[in-house]
């Protein structure tokens, strides 16, 4: 029996792009705020004040970022959610009555778009999460060896015996 394998969701849908961009801009804001242009991510709130993205997602991400394509799709009945609206169509209409009712159906029921946040991962220019996690793995034990030598300057040589040590307990 063949199994039919679901497309993968491009990188720029993906919620691990942005589980990426909202550590890497904690440890930003954590390091020196008043280089962060805070004014950009406005639509997503206090970012320091949340210890895990999973949290921040639920409270403020989902709601603020739409990971939904931006062209109209096929939705399967009863996925519709507070980002979407589910409609049905009947199939003889035609594309203009079928355009001209769904406006006067978001009229009838005084639609006001969302505004999310305008940050988004440019479809074609997306990260390798791997990698990047790779960087954020470095970054936290060059800090925990910093912290550990009292702020001193940690070797590179050292910095690289953590970041293997703490891949071979992986």
């Amino acid at each position: 029996m063949a199994t039919t394998n679901k497309p993968k969701r491009p990188r720029a849908q993906s919620r691990e792009a942005y589980r990426l961009w909202f550590e890497f801009l904690r440890r930003a804001i954590a390091e020196d705020k008043s280089k962060v242009r805070l004014d950009l991510y406005k639509e997503w709130g206090d970012v320091a004040a949340y210890k895990s993205f999973d949290a921040w997602w639920r409270d403020v991400g989902s709601k603020v970022i739409n990971l939904h394509p931006l062209a109209i799709e096929l939705v399967a009945e009863g996925k519709a959610d507070d980002q979407t609206y589910l409609l049905r169509v009947p199939k003889s209409m035609t594309s203009t009555e079928i355009g001209n009712e769904v406006r006067q159906f978001l009229i009838a029921h005084g639609h006001e778009p969302h505004k999310g946040s305008t940050l988004r991962v440019t479809v074609g220019k997306e990260i390798r999460p791997q990698t990047y996690r790779a960087y954020l793995h470095t970054y936290d034990l060059q800090r925990k060896l910093e912290e550990a030598s009292g702020g001193q300057v940690v070797k590179r040589k050292d910095l690289l015996v953590a970041v293997r040590k703490f891949y071979l307990q992986r």
